[in-house]
């Protein structure tokens, strides 16, 4: 199930029209409102799915609640039935509440603040807003196809397009406003089901052995667990031996750890061991940090921080690149006049999907509190998946 496509199923446009007709909204965007109250909420409950506790306590909530909502097939004729709204809003109010106890307050002042519409009208539209996402999921809970593990996959699976789907803007709000801030971090999931059944394959049935079989099967073990006895001890003894008597060939000082060849890197253009690799990626960063650190090195260079890496095709990082993300932002917040200009690349080049890359590390950087302004964040074109950073002033 696609969560978006269902959303502007239900909330179209027709439902905008008679929404605005109903509050008399004229200034401010609507639709923005809307699309911002469904984003945030559905960010919160992914966020909610990195904690079992809180993914167990969400797959009840969702379920309460869906045996309560009952929204009509046009979303749009509730404002023609005060006493339909009335209810949405109430049960609205009651979702919130228990699904995201601590967003309603900055959610309301953020989203209304965002789009320019009154905070009455934002709260009217959060509420409906919960009631509809609740009613997406009533769809596999009436048919039986719910459980814990399925309702954190499918929304998880959502993590990565509801990054790109919100703009840009909204997102350098939310992100601190509503301490999102793991958000931003691609955390993979794997069912426990799929880890513990093989699909398609039924069960193979124990043999119906007889009573002879039996016997003859025991009578056999005993013998073989005696002999494995007696080579367990030999070896035992000549293990013994290899280690402190004359016989050395497999003794450890003949085979030092230091003389084992390290792994080589996947990447098929590369030479250097891992270790080597690691090494490099690091000293990217001590480089630039060096660099910031030293007074007599004038503003303006720019480095390869090839350690801050985005996973492929995606806008997020690799995990791994995250705590670099923060060493930056922690160098910035010691380094209050450091101004940095973040160049994202990719191999298709795309400008807007490069400029999403480089304002996720914007992001990550501001959510540590560092002033927006410092930070610029532009496309660069076609390359590899690792940002660059030049130092606008030190």
């Amino acid at each position: 199930m696609n969560l978006f496509e269902s959303f502007d199923e239900i909330v179209n446009d027709e439902f905008i029209e008679k929404f605005k007709s109903y509050t008399s909204t004229t200034h401010g965007d609507l639709n923005v409102t809307v699309k911002g109250v469904f984003y945030t909420l559905l960010a919160g409950m992914i966020r909610k799915t990195y904690s079992d506790m809180s993914a167990g306590m969400l797959f009840n909530q969702i379920e309460e609640n869906a045996k309560r909502v009952n929204l009509p097939a046009n979303l749009a004729s509730i404002f023609s039935q005060e006493s339909v709204l009335k209810k949405i809003e109430t049960d609205g109010s009651k979702i919130i509440s228990q699904v995201f106890p601590a967003y309603k307050s900055p959610l309301l002042s953020m989203i209304s603040t965002y789009s320019g519409v009154s905070k009455a009208t934002t709260t009217i539209a959060s509420d409906i807003v919960a009631n509809v996402i609740i009613s997406l999921f009533q769809k596999d809970i009436n048919n039986g196809k719910w459980d814990k593990d399925q309702m954190i996959s499918l929304l998880r699976q959502h993590h990565e397009p509801l990054l790109n789907a919100i703009p840009e803007p909204l997102l350098e709000k939310m992100i601190p406003s509503l301490g999102l801030h793991d958000l931003m971090t691609v955390r993979p999931y794997s069912p426990k089901k799929e880890k513990a059944e093989v699909a398609g394959k039924e069960p193979v049935p124990a043999p119906d052995y007889t009573d002879t079989v039996v016997e003859k099967s025991s009578s056999n073990g005993w013998i073989i667990g005696l002999i494995i006895g007696i080579l367990a001890i030999g070896g035992g003894l000549y293990y013994y031996y290899t280690q402190n008597g004359d016989l050395n060939f497999f003794a450890k000082k003949e085979v030092p750890v230091e003389s084992v060849e390290p792994l080589a890197e996947v990447d098929s253009s590369a030479t250097a061991p891992v270790e080597n690799a690691a090494a490099s990626v690091a000293d990217d960063f001590t480089a630039f940090k060096t660099y910031i650190l030293n007074p007599g090195e004038p503003a303006g260079q720019e480095f390869d921080l090839k350690s801050i890496k985005f996973v492929p095709d995606s806008v997020s990082l690799q995990p791994a690149s995250s705590a670099l993300a923060d060493s930056i932002g922690a160098l910035m917040q010691n380094n209050p006049k450091l101004q940095i200009k973040i160049t994202a690349f990719s191999g298709s080049g795309e400008k807007a999907f490069n400029n999403k890359r480089a304002f996720f590390v914007k992001r990550i950087l501001t959510a540590k509190g560092i002033d927006p302004i410092r930070i610029d964040a532009v496309s660069g074109g076609i390359g590899e998946d690792f940002t660059k950073i030049k130092v606008i002033s030190k």
